[in-house]
């Protein structure tokens, strides 16, 4: 199985799903697993004509919504099955669909259906980035955008057959905080005086607050979630044993970056 998702994987790189560097290997990650599960459980897909989806084409050809040079020769929907024959997911109106565009449809509807596949016991680890992830394949898939995206370094260490997981964890969930591209200032120092920070969840943020996060879960992709906290920063000890300061209460997002691997990378922002 961790073969069949990397090379499935490597498919959906070689043709361009994604596009975004960072974000695509995640989706091409999904597709692969979604793909691969699917036809474990046995599950399938049908193409046939669309009726509906045709006479919707001539209607837009006729009213100028497609451009006249545009002339489909067919319009056909996919459904996906379960084992049992029941309907789990289709898309109508696609036009003149090659194998390659068949194939990135049909993963994108089995990832509609990711939920449902764990009643395939040995799938399970395909199907979640951290319970049960199967790091074989995972790691597989990271040293493979490390090859493609990483540094001069990484990629000379990859090759001389040095160290290098624990960089591309760092350059992957660096990569993907840059190409989600939402404006914030990064909160990754701890006051002069004070220890690391105790996080507690935030139960009633201010509406700015809750702006900040929106802005960016709405860049989010699927390998990243992020949320309010409060890091509370406890000043050290003097000789006596007292605090040299009052503790430090202060607002902050924290972004987690889920690796190929499994791994987690966490990044701390200031919301505006």
């Amino acid at each position: 199985m961790t073969n069949d998702v990397l090379r499935s994987y490597l498919w959906f790189r070689k043709h361009g799903v994604g596009g975004i560097v960072g974000r695509d290997a995640a989706t091409c990650l999904a597709l692969a697993r979604a793909e691969c599960a699917a036809m474990e459980c046995e599950w399938y897909w049908i193409w046939e004509d669309d009726y509906y989806g045709w006479v919707d084409i001539q209607n837009d050809l006729r009213i100028g919504y497609i451009s006249k040079d545009c002339r489909p020769d067919r319009c056909q929907r996919c459904v996906l099955y379960n084992e049992k024959g029941e309907e789990m997911a289709s898309l109508c109106g696609i036009w003149d669909a090659d194998d390659n565009y068949r194939r990135i449809v049909q993963a994108e509807l089995a990832c509609e259906c990711s939920l449902h596949f764990t009643s395939c016991h040995s799938t399970q680890g395909e199907l979640n980035m951290k319970d049960g992830h199967d790091e074989e394949s995972g790691r597989a898939v990271l040293k493979a955008w490390a090859q493609e995206h990483g540094s001069e370094l990484l990629q000379c260490r990859i090759e001389d057959g040095y160290d290098w997981e624990s960089l591309a964890e760092e350059e992957y969930g660096d990569r993907s905080i840059m190409d989600m591209g939402f404006e914030l200032t990064e909160a990754n120092f701890v006051p002069d005086g004070f220890k690391s920070p105790i996080i507690v969840d935030i139960k009633a943020p201010t509406i700015s607050e809750i702006k900040s996060l929106r802005k960016v879960l709405r860049y989010a992709p699927s390998n990243v979630t992020a949320k309010l906290i409060w890091c509370v920063y406890h000043a050290e000890k003097d000789d006596n044993g007292y605090d040299t300061a009052d503790s430090i209460r202060r607002v902050e997002i924290v972004v987690t970056v889920t690796c190929p691997n499994g791994s987690d990378r966490r990044y701390f922002f200031f919301p505006n």
